[in-house]
């Protein structure tokens, strides 16, 4: 004979709760915002044209690490047309942003 579980076993699955909502929200987000930013610069600006020496960059960048992607463009063309000194701090949080998108995204999977 096998034991199923009772009504003390229901609601363990861990069903959609609102902070479940919210991180779902905070990751799509995450995923999607990037994005927008580096079409609009590739179709409205020459920005990413000049930041990366050929298109193969930012084409990867697009679909592995958006926000660094999104980042070192921003922080090449804000100055000196270049990257340097505490711009690199700057872009280092955005890699880890992206390293962190993609951790949440796993332990929401779970």
């Amino acid at each position: 004979m096998s034991y199923v579980g009772g009504p003390e076993h229901v609601g363990e699955s861990g069903g959609f709760t609102l902070g479940r909502a919210m991180g779902w929200f905070l990751f799509l987000s995450s995923m999607f915002w990037p994005r927008l930013g580096i079409l609009a610069w590739w179709i409205f600006s020459n920005l990413l044209g000049r930041a990366y020496d050929s298109a193969i960059v930012p084409i990867v960048g697009f679909f592995v690490l958006p926000w660094t992607t999104v980042t070192y463009a921003m922080m090449w063309g804000f100055s000196s047309d270049r990257v340097s000194g505490v711009e690199w701090v700057v872009v280092a949080f955005a890699f880890l942003l992206d390293i962190l998108t993609y951790a949440g995204g796993r332990a929401l999977r779970r």
